[in-house]
């Protein structure tokens, strides 16, 4: 997954780390030399952390204020049909530090939230959280 910003190239790979490139878009088009190597900061580096066993089908939204708002599926085991959460994490220093997770939709005793997505509409601003619901012990 590849986000263009105003100020910088964000790549978010499936291990869901964050690579920012401190080049403006501006400076690397205009420039025939490569940027130096991105940094790579992790959003979740360690799953243990919430109880999680993993996250899985992350996304990243850039706000127009300039804030990351990271979010993905909070697995608790292995596998499709167990116990899933959506979290969200949110960065207001170009992805630096992240805030504690927060879950935005809790699995319940009926079905799991899977495949979040963010939207912020462009005129208001307003963001938007979108998941399906299925229903547990389905794959």
């Amino acid at each position: 997954l590849m986000i263009r910003s105003h100020s910088c190239l964000i790549r978010v790979p499936l291990h869901v780390g964050l690579i920012l490139a401190a080049t403006a878009l501006s400076t690397v088009r205009a420039s025939s030399t490569p940027p130096d190597t991105p940094e790579v900061i992790p959003i979740w580096s360690d799953p243990a952390e919430d109880g999680v066993h993993y996250y899985h089908i992350p996304q990243l939204l850039v706000t127009r204020a300039g804030a990351l708002l990271a979010c993905a599926e909070a697995r608790y085991a292995h596998g499709d049909g167990e116990k899933t959460d959506v979290v969200l994490r949110r960065s207001t220093d170009g992805g630096r530090t992240w805030s504690a997770s927060q879950v935005l939709a809790r699995a319940t005793d009926g079905g799991n939230h899977v495949l979040p997505v963010l939207v912020q509409e462009r005129r208001t601003g307003r963001i938007f959280f979108f998941c399906a619901v299925r229903d547990e012990g389905i794959g």
